[in-house]
């Protein structure tokens, strides 16, 4: 008998499209109010921040090599506080830079009820993909990529 190639009849898998990320643009005229919209951006994709009551007060901080290893770890942050800390957030506030690239801010929100909130996409991690803040006439422009 002949050898059956692959063409002769159909693979028995096939790839299939599946969204893996979600990429966020954030303007700011200045580090802390690209800080500041990034990470209310972030809550915006996370969960639908007007079903959370402003119950409790979380501070994060951040640090890094540069404005965008800075902008990576506050993100993490955040990510952090609502995975590891069950931590439900609605809004960041007192953004301000405490060092070059060193950051603090204080989110606002409650524990995570995942009944009453409605997480709108779980993200596994904030990404390094073609990460680059540019700073245009209106101020600084980043794209965010995250991992969900």
């Amino acid at each position: 008998g002949r050898i059956e190639h692959e063409m002769d009849h159909p693979a028995p898998y096939e790839e299939i499209e599946h969204p893996v990320d979600i990429a966020l643009r954030v303007w700011g005229a200045s580090t802390e109010e690209l800080l500041a919209n990034a990470g209310r951006g972030m809550i915006h994709l996370m969960l639908d921040p007007t079903r959370v009551r402003l119950l409790q007060t979380r501070p994060i901080q951040a640090e890094g090599a540069d404005r965008e290893a800075l902008l990576v770890a506050w993100l993490e942050e955040i990510l952090f506080a609502f995975d590891a800390g069950g931590f439900a957030p609605a809004e960041l506030t007192e953004v301000a830079l405490t060092g070059e690239w060193e950051a603090r801010g204080m989110l606002r929100g409650e524990t995570l009820d995942e009944g009453r909130h409605e997480v709108r996409n779980v993200i596994k991690a904030v990404t390094w993909h073609d990460i680059d803040v540019s700073e245009g006439p209106d101020g600084l422009e980043v794209v965010v990529v995250f991992d969900v």
